[in-house]
């Protein structure tokens, strides 16, 4: 080995050697028997009344009440249960998957900071990490500051994809001990929006039998199930047919519903359009009734402003004759007035009381005109 090979490995042998004494002093993984324990043992979860998840900018609740979560922050509308009961179960079963030794510097870089302690509102955002408290009744029974998530290097043809969160950085004694866990943690830390239950209303497009559209000052547009089977405009002018697309997107405009947000309780109806709203009405060949009344754009957004009411009618028929039953049959059949009408009526209890804000592509087929679901003629084309 010649004297110039061996001064290149002696240079890199050094930069090894103090690479190891940098990592023996910060950054250090700890080995302990708390590995695989979990954060919080016998954690209460049933008992929880709270959860309150402090940011850098905002503070919110998610609070257990008679008749369910609700988060105040949205007026007291109702938590998506699944979602609290998810997040619950999953800081419970949190386990310590490595211990690491930070200093300040590290612990910044990887957001376990508590929020709301720094007077650089800069640096505060780019270092504060989030602080989830669980509470039974006004006791508080365990915290958890969430820093940053975790990135793992794909490999393979998976690496053009860049990296993957795989864990979160997490402290249950504000930011003197750092664990890694093998959860991400983000959707518990997630915006007031996003622990509401969206979900309104599923009516398939086949059970729809008819519809109405009724914008202000105009006569209403109905349509109703043809023999073929397609809702259809009804009382068209001679040589006008029904644009089958349009039918079919007005057919199927309360399937899966969902909202973006709920609206300020105390907007009065001239701001949000329902002192003229348009009128949509659905009915189902079970006799539910479905009426959304559609109002003004939320300022700044395409977004309408939103009122839906059920209702159970009992005088509806079948769109089709139904095959005779024996009289054991009948006695066996379930009666829809005394197995819907209590569900629909729960679910118009719920529906009445909030004006929801909803994406405009969701509420356009609510608001066709009967020029929208008239065909359009083909366009002859020159010889």
């Amino acid at each position: 080995m010649n004297g110039k090979n061996f001064a290149i490995l002696c240079a890199a042998a050094g930069i090894l050697i103090l690479a190891a004494i940098f990592m023996s002093d910060s950054g250090k993984i700890q080995p302990s028997e708390d590995i695989g324990n979990e954060i919080f043992p016998a954690l209460p979860i049933n008992d929880i009344t709270k959860l309150v998840i402090r940011s850098q900018d905002d503070t919110m609740e998610i609070v257990k009440q008679d008749n369910g979560w609700i988060v105040p922050e949205k007026y007291g509308y109702p938590a998506d249960f699944s979602k609290v009961r998810t997040a619950l179960i999953t800081l419970s079963g949190l386990k310590v998957g490595q211990i690491l030794t930070l200093d300040d510097v590290q612990k910044r870089h990887l957001k376990i900071a508590p929020p709301q302690t720094m007077t650089d509102n800069t640096l505060q955002e780019q270092t504060a990490g989030s602080l989830l408290e669980l509470y039974r009744s006004d006791e508080k029974i365990a915290s958890l500051l969430v820093g940053d998530t975790h990135k793992r290097h794909a490999s393979g043809q998976a690496a053009m994809f860049g990296s993957y969160p795989d864990g979160q950085y997490v402290s249950p004694d504000n930011g003197q001990t750092v664990y890694l866990v093998g959860e991400t943690l983000d959707s518990i830390i997630a915006d007031p929006n996003d622990w509401l239950d969206s979900d309104l209303v599923n009516v398939p497009s086949a059970d729809i039998v008819s519809a109405t559209i009724k914008a202000p000052d105009t006569k209403p547009i109905s349509l109703s199930r043809a023999k073929n089977g397609n809702l259809e405009v009804d009382n068209l002018p001679r040589k006008k047919t029904t644009d089958e697309a349009k039918a079919r997107s007005v057919a199927g405009a309360l399937s899966y519903l969902r909202f973006k947000d709920i609206a300020d309780p105390s907007l009065p109806d001239s701001v949000t359009g329902m002192n003229h709203p348009t009128i949509f009405s659905v009915t189902t060949k079970k006799g539910e009734i479905y009426t959304v009344s559609v109002g003004g754009k939320q300022e700044g957004s395409d977004s309408r402003y939103v009122r839906i009411r059920a209702a159970f009618d009992s005088t509806a028929q079948p769109t089709k004759q139904e095959p005779e039953t024996t009289a054991n049959e009948n006695q066996d059949a379930s009666d829809p007035e005394k197995d819907l009408k209590p569900k629909i009526e729960a679910l118009d209890k719920k529906l009445r009381a909030w004006t929801y804000i909803i994406e405009s592509h969701l509420t356009g087929p609510m608001m066709y005109t009967e020029n929208d679901l008239i065909k359009k003629e083909e366009k002859k084309k020159d010889k």
